[in-house]
């Protein structure tokens, strides 16, 4: 890239253009309808237990790994904390008005403040492994898709308004995407592009 000097090959950027193509399609056949603002405590403690126990997992497989095995799974544990954060938000704007007090002894409020540690860390260490296309789409896609499902579960919101075929065309991107993200798993790290060094008269890498 001139941006910053590094090569990328043309598995990343096929990845990576899936990935946005399996989005951007996602969005637009998929647009969630309906729902409620409120979901029964019995559904978020299932929910925030299977969110916690997938973020758990993929952060220690995560942190045995290195390069893009590694910025994949912390991406996507960083991708369910996002995920999660969207969905309590609904539960959590609607509560605002009960007042300070009221705020403190509200869950949401802790789960919102939990997730969204987690959704500052687990990016940073994803990006630390210097390969960043696996972690970004990992975790911008799986926040996509985890509060698609947590809307579609909590909140009993429709991914389509019009079901059938919209419905069916939204997984099509889901897949999309997944494969994209499968082509950045195997990334090897960009290295730099060399630059001419004017003290010594030859050329160094950047």
């Amino acid at each position: 890239m001139w941006l910053t000097h590094q090569n990328i090959g043309r598995r990343e950027l096929t990845g990576a253009l899936l990935t946005l193509a399996g989005i951007v399609f996602f969005l637009s056949a998929g647009q969630p309808q309906g729902g409620s603002s409120h979901a029964s405590a019995a559904a978020w403690r299932t929910s925030c237990l299977v969110i916690l126990a997938m973020a758990v997992t993929l952060t220690a497989v995560g942190v045995r790994f290195s390069g893009a095995a590694k910025a994949l799974t912390l991406g996507s544990a960083a991708g369910l904390a996002f995920g999660l954060q969207a969905a309590v938000t609904k539960t959590f704007v609607s509560e605002i008005g009960g007042g300070v007090l009221a705020l403190l002894t509200s869950w949401p409020v802790y789960v919102l403040i939990i997730s969204a540690l987690a959704g500052f860390a687990l990016p940073q260490s994803a990006l630390k492994t210097g390969v960043l296309a696996p972690g970004l789409a990992s975790s911008n896609s799986v926040s996509l898709f985890v509060s698609v499902v947590l809307g579609g579960v909590l909140y009993g919101e429709a991914i389509s308004k019009s079901g059938g075929a919209n419905g069916s065309s939204a997984y099509v991107g889901l897949a999309i995407a997944i494969g994209g993200i499968a082509l950045l798993a195997g990334s090897e790290p960009p290295f730099a592009t060399p630059v001419a060094d004017k003290t010594r008269g030859h050329l160094q890498p950047r």
